[in-house]
């Protein structure tokens, strides 16, 4: 169980800890992700790869010796030909399309997330999630601005991709 859950973390991660419940769930031929294999999953985890999660964020687990970080580049909705909702991306992942997104000056940042995330409108809770987003990763480029050594270099960059 181990080399399949550092397996999926490796190629997909970073990947919510949801995400990665159900991955090693469906490989296994099980329909629900129970409490058990939660717990195994976890196990499986300790001390192997790192976690992260921010206020009311969900649980994100980090690639074998990949650095935690605030923002990811974001990689799309398809990744390793596993396609994922916009709700099964990680927080540190939706920040690096907010931050591209405010990078280029787009005159409504709102609408070009929207597009960028393939849908046709934003719900009451994706338009807020969106917004705050966008908040957050304003926040970081003013904060890396003014600091002339910034700490956070996407996982991406990192790889050399």
């Amino acid at each position: 169980m181990r080399s399949i859950v550092w397996d999926i973390v490796d190629t997909e991660g970073p990947i919510t800890f949801k995400v990665l419940c159900e991955r090693v769930a469906r490989r296994h031929g099980f329909q629900r992700t129970g409490s058990q294999i939660k717990e195994i999953i976890q196990r499986a985890l300790k001390r192997t790869r790192s976690q992260s999660n921010g206020k009311g964020d969900d649980a994100v687990i980090w690639p074998n010796n990949e650095p935690v970080s605030d923002w990811v580049q974001f990689r799309g909705l398809t990744v390793n030909g596993e396609t994922r909702h916009w709700a099964d991306v990680p927080i540190p992942e939706k920040i690096g399309l907010a931050r591209r997104i405010l990078a280029t000056s787009e005159p409504d940042p709102e609408d070009a997330m929207r597009e960028a995330i393939g849908m046709a409108r934003l719900r009451t809770k994706t338009r807020e999630e969106v917004k705050n987003l966008l908040a957050r990763a304003k926040a970081q480029l003013a904060e890396s601005e003014s600091d002339p050594h910034p700490s956070n270099v996407s996982y991406l960059d990192r790889r050399g991709r």
